[in-house]
Order: C-alpha cells, then sequence, then structure tokens
C-alpha cells in the first residue's frame, strides 16, 4: 500500500509542477489498451443562427479558444459530427479527484492529494465526470452527464468524481434526470477504465440530449399555467459577466410577457415548472442557461447575450442538435461589464414574435 501511495503522490507532485511550470503531460487516453467507436462520425447540417446583421463585427474574443474558430462555429451551417470514442486503460486508480496509472497523473477535480489509505477495487467501469464539469455547471449538465448516458447503454458502472465547484442543483437533477448518485469518495482501483470522447453530436449523443430533455420536462408540474417567454438571470455565484444594462432590458422584457427567473433562488424542480414548454429563454451567455435548452419546447428560442470579450457559440450544437433555434447578440464593452442596445433585443424579438 505504501508504495503505490508513494507512487500516486509523486505522480500529482509531478503534474502540479508542470502545470505550475506551463508544461504540457500525457493523458491517460493515451496509453489506451484499447479504442472503441460507440458512435460512428455523422456529417449534419445546422440552421443559420437567429440575429441581426453586424453583430459578429463586435465580438473582439474569447477566453479560451482564437476568436475565429469560434466564430466559424457560430456561422457554419454544414458541421462533422466526430464519432463518439472510448479508449480503454488498464490499472487506473481513481483517488481525491484525480486518476493514476503508474507514475502518470491526470486531473478531473481539484479535491486535494491522493489519500493514504489502501484502494478498493473494482473489475471496470465509464468515466463520466470531467475537469470541465468539475468548473462548470453547464459542462456538468452537457457533458458529463450524458456520459452517463452511455453507462446505461453500455450497462457499465458509472465512474464518477463530485465537481470541485457545489452545484446546488446536484443531487435533485441527480434525482430527476436518472443519473448514478454513486460518487467515488475513496481511492479506488479499476482493472479497466473507458474514457470517452463525446465531443460530436452524433445521433447517439443527440438521443441522449433528448432523454435528458423529456425526463426535466415531464418532472414540470402540469397544473401550472405554462410561461412562454423567460428571461434567466446569471446569478452572482457565477463567473462575472456583467451586463450592466440588465434591468433596463428586464423591465422592458416583463412588459412584454417574460418571466424574469434567477436559479439561485429556486430548487431544480421548480425551475423545471417555471421553464419546461416555453418558447423563448434569453439571458446572458452561461451555465444558467442550461435550464433553458432542457426545458424549451422543440421550435422554441435560446436567445444569448454575448459579452464581446467572450463570444462563445459552444450552446448552438446543444440547441440546434435537438430542434431548438439558437441566437444571440453582441454587446458592447463598458467600465462595469458590457452593454446590450435594446433597440437591438426589440429587433430581434419582432423577428421571432
Amino acid at each position: 500500500m505504501v508504495f503505490h501511495y508513494l507512487q500516486r503522490l509523486g505522480a500529482y507532485t509531478g503534474y502540479r509542477g508542470a502545470r505550475f511550470l506551463g508544461r504540457n503531460h500525457s493523458p491517460l487516453s493515451s496509453f489506451s489498451s484499447e479504442t472503441i467507436i460507440h458512435a460512428p462520425e455523422e456529417k449534419g447540417y445546422y440552421l443559420p443562427p437567429v440575429t441581426l446583421d453586424g453583430q459578429l463585427e463586435r465580438a473582439t474574443g474569447n477566453f479560451w479558444r482564437p476568436l475565429d474558430e469560434v466564430v466559424i462555429n457560430a456561422v457554419e451551417t454544414e458541421s462533422t459530427h466526430t464519432a463518439t470514442i472510448l479508449y480503454k486503460i488498464d490499472n487506473v486508480t481513481v483517488d481525491n479527484g484525480f486518476l493514476y496509472k503508474g507514475g502518470n497523473a491526470d486531473y478531473l477535480s481539484s479535491l486535494g492529494p491522493p489519500k493514504f489509505e489502501k484502494p478498493k477495487h473494482k473489475t471496470e467501469g465509464i468515466l463520466c465526470s470531467s475537469p470541465a464539469g468539475s468548473l462548470y455547471f453547464g459542462c456538468w449538465m452537457y457533458g458529463d452527464n450524458l456520459l452517463d448516458g452511455i453507462a446505461k447503454e453500455r450497462d457499465q458502472y458509472a465512474i464518477k468524481v463530485m465537481p470541485h465547484k457545489n452545484y446546488v442543483h446536484l443531487p435533485e437533477a441527480n434525482q430527476i434526470l436518472n443519473l448514478s448518485d454513486q460518487y467515488i469518495n475513496q481511492p479506488t482501483t479499476f482493472d479497466h477504465i473507458y474514457i470517452i470522447d463525446d465531443g460530436g453530436y452524433n445521433k447517439n449523443k443527440v438521443e441522449r440530449i433528448k432523454n435528458l430533455r423529456k425526463l426535466y420536462q415531464q418532472s414540470a408540474s402540469s397544473v401550472k399555467e405554462k410561461n412562454r417567454y423567460v428571461y434567466l438571470l446569471r446569478g452572482k455565484s457565477a463567473n462575472p459577466r456583467i451586463l450592466s444594462n440588465e434591468k433596463e432590458i428586464t423591465d422592458y422584457l416583463a412588459s412584454c410577457g417574460f418571466k424574469i427567473i434567477n436559479p439561485e433562488h429556486m430548487t431544480f424542480g421548480e425551475l423545471a415548472d417555471e421553464i419546461s414548454g416555453c418558447e423563448i429563454v434569453l439571458g446572458v451567455e452561461g451555465s444558467q442557461l442550461t435550464h433553458g435548452i432542457l426545458g424549451l419546447k422543440e421550435g422554441g428560442f435560446v436567445i444569448q447575450l454575448q459579452p464581446p470579450y467572450h463570444f462563445q457559440p459552444t450552446d448552438r450544437p446543444r440547441c440546434e442538435s435537438v430542434g431548438v433555434r439558437w441566437g444571440y447578440l453582441v454587446g458592447f464593452e463598458n467600465d462595469k461589464g458590457f452593454e446590450i442596445p435594446l433597440d437591438d433585443v426589440k429587433k430581434l424579438l419582432g423577428k421571432i414574435l
């Protein structure tokens, strides 16, 4: 036990040191003993985004990728949906938010160094947690939870690590969406782990998204009168993307019949009651709009208010692949954050109402 603990501790220290020095590490998927295609690559088509002329010219950057790549993702109508691939890795230990294979470590969630405990043993399972899902609710909902669907399809144990961020809606979401709630909280060694590349929106992934949407909407009260239009506030716990004239916009939207909702003040089930079956969801780009993508009726619209310094079309394939239209407006940066001209909101709603 001591040797393997020290081996994990050395791998953890090496990983942290490499990150501090800005060096890349080899992901555990590069040590795979077998590669399995769960769903094949496909060609796809998207409708053009719902927007106004001249909006893209306002975009100035993206936090994670070159802007020219992001713009292509926002406007392309033909796309290749990559295959869903499982990488089989042998003899892997999951310990306190990291994966360990020999002297190699890979990060899942920032829970800390390895524990000085003898690992439990399991035969195999499918990894259903990711670094992005441990930090961003939207990535957890539309990334990690879709991997849970693959574990069900293959009748495999879902290997899950508690996210680094505290998602207050996580326990109820697991229950409503029929997801595994068994998180690994002590060192566990697997004979085989399957790490999944699930980036493409092929038919298999689309069916898994549809299943989440179905469960979300089925959980909503059938008694409550449905809202047709919803504005979702980003909330104070999220990374700051301050819409400086949000009150001006929400006052106008309220006068048009929009219900203004703060997800931080509601349970997951209450949000499903308010959003399920609605026709338009509007809000600042971010994870809170995940509720809208789950609840919108087919043919509905997600309209994202985008800061120019972080133009992000990640939700476009999530929406368009299941028959929900995706649109956006880009604001102007100011000393408080960014501002969306109210006239732009009026013009865009005039196109879809």
